[in-house]
Order: structure tokens, then sequence, then C-alpha cells
């Protein structure tokens, strides 16, 4: 490992490790993106805040995040530790300035569009993603998230609330189609200019191409846009597991 290298702590699955989280994607395109060298460690869920704890990190506040300790979470060259995707950009940007992650752009916007969308339907997929796990993890993931829903992850997937799933995610789909239909020369958010907002979309897109194609498949039935999206960010996912 490179002195000088980024280290990215990412959520590790079962052997070989590949990363599938939306918010470790974020860092991780966006390091690919700007062709920042970086290597990554994988955490097991049940080790993510002894590790990061270990290192000093502050705790997230637990009125504003889900968990005490989160993926991603980066070590830059000079020893500093960060974690938060969103709080990892601006500093990634400072790092190298071209090419730009145009963090004036209208990043927050798509963030909260695809947390209508993808929020409604990540009932439909959450034991997807704990059965990509291994089994010392996936226990750890079903038992921080069955208090949420007051069910089983596979209860969960025959509930009522997954049966209304894409009726509840309309508003959010169709929000992401507005947004992506303002600049018509597309393909990014921006028109022809890639930015941190698209990578924030697209992670969105790849994470169901990994855990659930058929979700994919019939969000690109939505619009046409989404799939172009898609198609014109994969370049920076194609590093997935190193």
């Amino acid at each position: 490992m490179a002195t000088n290298e980024i280290i990215l702590y990412d959520l590790a699955t079962k052997r070989p490790n590949k990363c599938f989280s939306p918010n470790c994607w974020k860092t991780r395109a966006a390091l690919n993106f700007k062709g920042l060298p970086y290597t990554t460690v994988w955490l097991e869920y049940p080790d993510v805040k002894p590790t990061l704890a270990a290192f000093g990190i502050k705790a997230n506040a637990p009125t504003d995040y889900f968990l005490e300790y989160t993926c991603p979470t980066v070590k830059f060259s000079d020893g500093t530790y960060m974690m938060d995707s969103a709080a990892i950009a601006p500093v990634l940007e400072q790092l190298k300035m071209e090419p730009s992650l145009r963090l004036d752009g209208p990043h927050e916007r798509v963030h909260r569009a695809l947390g209508k969308m993808f929020g409604a339907l990540m009932p439909t997929v959450l034991s997807k993603v704990r059965d990509g796990l291994s089994p010392r993890s996936a226990e750890y993931y079903e038992a921080t998230r069955r208090p949420l829903f007051n069910m089983s992850l596979d209860d969960l997937a025959k509930s009522e609330i997954a049966a209304t799933a894409w009726t509840v995610a309309e508003p959010g789909i169709q929000e992401v189609s507005a947004i992506l239909r303002e600049q018509p020369d597309g393909p990014y958010v921006l028109g022809r200019t890639a930015s941190y907002a698209d990578i924030i979309l697209a992670a969105g897109w790849h994470c169901l191409k990994l855990l659930d194609l058929p979700i994919l498949t019939r969000l690109y039935g939505y619009d046409l846009a989404f799939e172009k999206h898609y198609e014109a960010c994969e370049k920076w996912f194609k590093r997935d597991n190193f």
C-alpha cells in the first residue's frame, strides 16, 4: 500500500468481496471518477463500530443517523479519517480539482429525490442485501433491521409495506425523471457535464442492478432517461472489489 494512498473502508460481503452499498458507492465512484489512488479495507458489519471507534472517529449524531459508525469511511494520506459520503466528497474535490464533482450542482436535490424513490422500494430488497453477506454480518444485519419494521426481513418482503412499495415510490420516481429531463441534451443531470449528482443517482441504479435486476428493469420502463443515465455513468462503477 502506497503511503500517499487513500484507504476506503467498505462493507464486506460473501467472498469475494464486492461493493454493494449505495452509500459506499458514492465515495468509491467519486474516487474512480477523479482517478484518485486508493485501496479498500473490507469490514464485516459487526466490526464497523469497534474498528472506526478505535481510530478516534467521532460517532454519528443519533438524531441524524441510524447507526453510530458507518461506511464509507476514508483515511486520507495525512492520517485523518472522515465518515459519511457527503462529508468525504468536498475533501476529494480539494485533493484533485479536475475532473470536478461540481458540488455547486443539484446533488442535494437528487439525494432527496432518490431517497423518496429508493426509500420506498428498500423493503422489497433488504432481505436480498442480507443474503449477500457472510453469516456473521447477515445475523447482525437482520438483528439491527428487524426492530425498524417489527418483523423479519423475509416477512417484510411479503408484507403490505412491500406490496405498496411502488405506489409509495411513485412521487420519487417522477421527481427523478423531472430532474433528468431538465437538461434535454443529457445524459447527465447537468446535461453533458457529469457531476456528483450523477454519482449519487447512478449509485442507486448500480446497486439495484446487483441486488434486484427486475426492479431496475421496471424503473427503466418509467423513463428511457434512467437507463441512458446509468449507461453514461457505468464506467465509474467498474472497480468494485479492490
